[in-house]
């Protein structure tokens, strides 16, 4: 009893097969049953490499489907039999390997092989932080894409825009994704001058053989901020060891929050954010305090 392959690489939300094959020893003949033993937990191989964070689309709870066609094989003396074991693996199936252990029984008589199902997938992995920016401004990001468990083809990758605010574009509308590390593909949003303040998302969409990832990517449009918060989320934005993403909220909440117009500020006002301008040091050393900051946005 053999299985050819013996490794079979079937990526999420696909199939294959391997084919199943017995032979006739010493004058054997008889009908053998075949059935799938077990199928073992996920051993992950191969996989996704350094501290990237990977996008799941779902919980992954389920292991590959497996079949076998057909049940009972009829060999004669020095004759052999085939059967076809198909492998299909959902969405919900972790990448990693899997042993299914095939057995062919007539009466007293048993074997068994073990055939490695190879889980394969692709993600998005290392999300863009969100864009803010007013109107007739732009902004960079680099989409990330990474191989599992072997993964390695060529993706393609397409933009939905929203209609009538920010648009995206990607600096090359393929990428090369393997399980060595991330691959980066840079993206352009432009916001034009005529896109009403709110909040928008562009998706981007990976596809390989029918296989599709998604990303959001969100942009807040608004008008300018004032001064002193526009130099806080810049600094976070730069020195992110600051204090996490915990501070990072807090300082985009509240200058989303804080904007006013430019025509509502006194000249009182303005020379007083020229004092915090003056006053504050942004220095990539540890001076910069939280309380800093907070005073910061008091003072904005």
């Amino acid at each position: 009893m053999t299985g050819y392959p013996a490794s079979v690489f079937v990526p999420v939300e696909s199939n294959s097969t391997s084919t199943i094959i017995l032979a006739s020893l010493n004058g054997y003949s008889g009908n053998a049953t075949l059935l799938i033993a077990n199928i073992s937990a996920p051993t992950p191989q191969g996989g996704l490499g350094g501290s990237s964070h990977v996008l799941h689309m779902a919980p992954f709870s389920s292991v590959p489907t497996v079949t076998i066609s057909p049940t009972v094989i009829t060999i004669g003396p020095g004759g052999q039999g085939r059967a076809i074991l198909n492998v299909t693996v959902s969405q919900s199936v972790y990448p990693g390997n899997y042993t299914v252990t095939v057995t062919a029984k007539d009466g007293s008589l048993s074997h068994s092989i073990l055939i490695t199902i190879i889980v394969t997938d692709f993600r998005f992995v290392n999300p863009p932080a969100a864009v803010l920016s007013a109107p007739g401004g732009s902004a960079s990001r680099t989409v990330w894409l990474q191989g599992i468990n072997w993964f390695q083809n060529i993706v393609t990758l397409t933009v939905q825009n929203p209609q009538g605010g920010p648009q995206g574009v990607l600096n090359s509308s393929t990428v090369n994704v393997n399980s060595n590390g991330p691959t980066g593909v840079g993206l352009t949003i432009n916001i034009p001058s005529t896109t009403p303040v709110g909040n928008y998302t562009i998706m981007i969409i990976s596809s390989w053989r029918g296989i599709s990832r998604a990303l959001t990517v969100v942009v807040w449009v608004r008008t300018a901020a004032p001064a002193g918060i526009t130099a806080a989320v810049s600094y976070w934005m730069n020195h992110t060891s600051l204090s996490g993403y915990a501070l990072g909220g807090l300082i985009a909440l509240v200058s989303l929050l804080s904007i006013r117009p430019r025509s509502r500020v006194s000249e009182t006002n303005r020379v007083r954010r020229a004092g915090v301008s003056q006053r504050t040091c942004f220095g990539s050393g540890p001076g910069f305090r939280e309380q800093d900051l907070a005073w910061l946005i008091r003072r904005a």
